[in-house]
């Protein structure tokens, strides 16, 4: 009769170990990369609700025929209509603290803009008008190293780039 031993199925728990250990080590890799792309997940985030922002602006002053202008204070957006030939206040949008936004529009349009409209305040850095045109601009949102830049013509609707 010979004899053979009975092998038990399964995996000892060294093997176990090596594996978490390995597992552990791949995870450590990977963690510093998920967390980062929830920066520039936020500032996409940040960039598509600006963007609907001042498109639903665009979309107001043209259906409801009114000049629209933009006021900012830091990190504070404020819309002024022009009604019964004054300015009143309207919706409003805050960046949050820790994104950095610079806004380029032609100075000379922009100081057109106001002029024709009768704006002296010196803090509006953008109009939009009762035809639906507005000023063309270039809107640069950033966080930490990324970038994102709302664009519009003047005429078409705003793209992120």
């Amino acid at each position: 009769m010979t004899r053979t031993s009975a092998r038990q199925a399964g995996f000892t728990l060294l093997e176990l170990l090596v594996v978490l250990a390995i597992l552990g080590g791949l995870l450590g890799l990977v963690a510093p990369t998920i967390r980062v792309d929830r920066g520039a997940q936020e500032l996409q985030e940040e960039a598509q609700a600006l963007r609907a922002f001042l498109q639903n602006a665009i979309d107001d002053a043209w259906t409801k025929r009114e000049n629209l202008a933009l006021k900012r204070t830091q990190q504070r957006l404020a819309l002024q209509t022009f009604i019964d030939n004054e300015w009143q206040d309207g919706a409003t949008f805050t960046l949050t603290d820790q994104v950095i936004s610079n806004i380029s529009v032609s100075s000379r349009l922009l100081q057109q803009g106001k002029e024709s409209l009768g704006i002296s305040d010196n803090h509006i850095e953008w109009l939009t008008l009762s035809n639906g045109e507005y000023l063309p601009l270039s809107w640069q949102l950033s966080l930490g190293d990324y970038r994102v830049t709302i664009v519009g013509d003047g005429i078409n609707g705003l793209t992120l780039e």
